[in-house]
């Protein structure tokens, strides 16, 4: 399997710019994804989704790695700088309301890629970019 590595990352650093916290930037170069405080002078924290494309034989679970990899740093970046659960949303047990952490996962399909926080038929953040959009081939 073979993917546009550069234009994957690129869209999804663009999707997770749109979804993180506003205080929160998140940029791509080349096949690193990037992330930032606004207003900051710090370097940024780089999460490198590339090298795990680049292996030699790279399939469907490296994508999804690099993938659940580019999710899980922007997500841990955000709960360490801002102090807080990022994405969240409230679950009610009972009669008490508690606060699940959701997961990064994804998934490569024939036609498509998803990646999502959450449970995977009720995310609470989804992703998902058509296979022929990234030159992807099998």
């Amino acid at each position: 399997m073979s993917v546009d590595a550069d234009n994957l990352v690129a869209r999804l650093a663009s999707w997770l710019s749109n979804v993180v916290p506003p205080q929160v930037s998140v940029g791509s170069k080349g096949t690193d994804i990037q992330v930032w405080t606004k207003g900051q002078a710090a370097v940024p924290t780089v999460i490198h989704v590339g090298s795990i494309l680049a292996q030699p034989n790279a399939g469907r679970q490296e994508v999804e790695y690099a993938l659940i990899s580019a999710l899980s740093g922007v997500q841990d970046f955000v709960i360490r700088e801002l102090k807080e659960r990022w994405p969240s949303a409230p679950r009610n047990i009972g009669k008490s309301e508690h606060r699940e952490l959701p997961m990064p996962e994804a998934e490569v399909g024939k036609e498509s890629i998803r990646a999502w926080y959450g449970d995977k038929d009720n995310p609470i953040l989804s992703f998902r970019l058509q296979c022929n959009n990234l030159n992807m081939s099998t």
